[in-house]
């Protein structure tokens, strides 16, 4: 069932950054990460 009803829009921006090392094995391991929500609208 589709509710037609109009609502508001809401869009939310989020951007994040991650560090790694590659091990001896050459796989990455990450370090530290870090997400935020910078923007809604």
């Amino acid at each position: 069932m589709c509710d037609s009803t109009s609502r508001a829009i809401i869009t939310d921006e989020h951007q994040g950054q991650a560090f790694a090392t590659l091990t001896p094995s050459g796989k990455p391991k990450v370090i530290a990460r870090e997400y935020r929500m910078v923007d809604s609208r």
